[in-house]
């Protein structure tokens, strides 16, 4: 699943524009809850669906631009979703029935992981301009920073996922979004438009209400 995930969400963002790869993540929200009501009976709360509307519409709203899609675009953004979904519940499932650590989890996961991508590699790129790349020093030290990096995202998922849902760790990546636009804004110049503003705050606000609607069961056993 995270061999797809990497592969599809890659392509996804080739063939098709920024705005459709973005709208594809969303639509991973939905699809966990779905996919956790029919094949893992987790019903989520009524309180819970409705503030996944607000969360989702927002990030909808700020990241809409125009929209550039073709056939095989369509495809590989839902091999993306599939993919995505999938990790993501199966990081919290695998989690649990292996009573593993994140560490632990990398360990299983990064080498099968990274065979697949390695056995990929020949189907999605162009192997000759590859061994033609002329690596630097600099350019060496930018692929060893991003590993790191990589390795810090991925650790950073198992530890959130098993801690918490997978429905959660998703509504993070929306928050995250938000984050992004808001770190554009404060240190790149980024102009404030009216449009990730307001779907900015939507966001916020759906993610205030699941924070609640999450919460709220506990306090009332909490006071009983």
């Amino acid at each position: 699943a995270f061999s797809g995930y990497v592969v599809f969400n890659n392509l996804s963002l080739l063939y098709n524009s920024v705005c459709v790869y973005q709208l594809a993540k969303i639509a991973c929200t939905p699809a966990i809850v779905v996919i956790e009501w029919l094949y893992y009976k987790k019903p989520k709360s009524q309180e819970v669906l409705i503030s996944l509307v607000p969360t989702c519409l927002g990030v909808a709203i700020a990241v809409y631009s125009d929209p550039v899609v073709n056939a095989l675009g369509i495809w590989f953004a839902v091999f993306a979703i599939a993919a995505n979904t999938l990790y993501t519940i199966w990081g919290k499932t695998k989690s649990q029935e292996l009573d593993a650590e994140p560490l632990q989890l990398l360990l299983y996961q990064a080498p099968i992981s990274s065979l697949i991508l390695l056995i990929s590699v020949p189907f999605f790129d162009n192997v000759s301009e590859m061994m033609e790349y002329q690596l630097t020093a600099y350019k060496a030290a930018c692929i060893f920073t991003t590993c790191i990096l990589g390795f810090g995202v991925n650790f950073s998922f198992f530890l959130g996922v098993g801690k918490t849902s997978p429905l959660t760790m998703n509504l993070l990546g929306h928050l995250k979004t938000v984050l992004v636009f808001i770190g554009g804004v404060a240190f790149f110049d980024d102009s404030v438009t009216t449009q990730k503003l307001v779907g900015g705050c939507i966001t916020i606000v759906g993610l205030v209400m699941y924070s609640n609607a999450r919460t709220a069961p506990r306090s009332k056993q909490s006071a009983v």
